[in-house]
């Protein structure tokens, strides 16, 4: 099985230092041949004007179209080429800063079978800033207890912290034991794609419409819906007939196959990771979808549907009912409960919750099972 070491964390934090010395270490200990990466590679290929304005204001990037379509070339780069090395049987080290861009290292993993350890490296404020001023980049300061702060609040880093605070990369080795910072792997998206004719057949009837109803309620006539997640299309189809402009997506080339020829809509064959949309839908309806993401790379799924979604819009999502991460027939589940799902939205940021409601499911041989529901505008 190959590996994938993930280094993260604010610049100061020694992330390259750190992972030129951890990728040595790990080929002497493993004896397999090892792809080191670093992020900031990509990034310094773009030569600039010396006349730009400064870019960070207040840590923030001050041009955030500009800074995201940069990030998303970096990411491609850096997925893309980590691709190709797995392929080859290599192991893969990385540093990079990971913000909302933890689910696309999670579909990397299991694309390829791969073990992934996640290792999110912080240090006090005045080791970030002693560290900086040292290498002479001290207009960094700023963004870098910016994300240090931001990093160390994200509810998908916890567990895997470490403080690095006036310690030098061997000592780090000798403290680091890569299954305390191990993230677990499912095999879901390829559950759907070898049963999608019989979920198809088994979902398609199903009655969603007293669902829809309040979503819909939410969404101005004919307005913009991305249904994500689309499965069997039942939404697409329902959303499409009502005379709403839908655009289908879902990780299952069939699914989405399956979608468009049925309500006869846009489709768009992508993962939850990779949505890319700023401010383009009045709605996202994600039923019963986003309850197979890890509840680690959930808040990075749902930093992108805010994006997503126009001010004042409409998000409804629905979970099992539970409180546990579980496997069950191939497929992965995050439950969640009322609370449980408040708090991650709470957590996130940017939602205002309208209703959160619990339904039973609506089809017979569930009907014991019960679905906690949330509706939201995008504040």
């Amino acid at each position: 099985m190959s590996r994938i070491y993930f280094i993260s964390g604010p610049c100061g934090c020694g992330k390259t230092t750190f992972s030129d010395v951890y990728a040595r270490h790990l080929v002497r200990v493993n004896g397999r041949t090892l792809y080191l990466i670093h992020g900031d590679d990509f990034h310094q290929g773009f030569i600039e004007p010396e006349d730009k304005p400064e870019f960070f204001q207040d840590g923030q990037a001050s041009d955030p179209v500009l800074w995201e379509d940069i990030l998303r070339f970096n990411w491609d780069c850096i997925i893309s080429t980590a691709d190709r090395a797995l392929q080859q049987g290599m192991d893969v080290v990385i540093d990079y800063v990971i913000e909302t861009e933890l689910p696309r290292i999670l579909e990397l993993a299991g694309k390829h079978h791969a073990a992934l350890y996640y290792i999110v490296l912080t240090a006090d404020e005045e080791e970030i800033e002693r560290r900086i001023r040292a290498r002479g980049d001290p207009d960094l300061i700023e963004r870098a207890l910016f994300l240090k702060r931001e990093l160390e609040a994200m509810p998908e880093n916890r567990g895997h912290l470490y403080n690095n605070t006036g310690k030098t990369p061997e000592d780090m080795i000798r403290e680091i034991d890569p299954e305390q910072f191990a993230v677990r792997r499912d095999d879901t998206l390829s559950w759907y794609r070898e049963n999608a004719e019989a979920f198809i057949e088994h979902t398609e009837s199903v009655d969603m419409s007293a669902q829809y109803r309040p979503f819909l309620d939410l969404v101005p006539a004919g307005g913009q819906i991305l249904d994500l997640g689309c499965g069997a299309g039942n939404a697409a189809l329902y959303f499409s007939q009502a005379g709403y402009q839908v655009l289908a997506v879902d990780g299952c080339r069939e699914m989405c196959e399956f979608t468009g020829r049925r309500a006869g809509c846009r489709t768009r064959h992508i993962r939850f990771e990779e949505l890319d949309y700023t401010e383009a839908f009045d709605g996202v309806w994600a039923c019963a979808s986003l309850l197979h993401v890890r509840k680690a790379g959930l808040p990075g799924v749902l930093r992108l549907i805010l994006r997503a979604v126009k001010p004042g819009g409409v998000f409804y999502a629905s979970f099992k009912y539970g409180e546990t991460e579980r496997e069950k027939n191939g497929r992965f589940f995050s439950d969640f409960t009322e609370d449980s799902l408040r708090a991650l939205l709470d957590e996130t940021g940017g939602f205002r919750i309208c209703r959160l409601w619990l339904t039973h499911d609506v089809r017979p041989d569930r009907a014991d099972e019960r679905w906690v529901n949330v509706l939201c505008l995008k504040d």
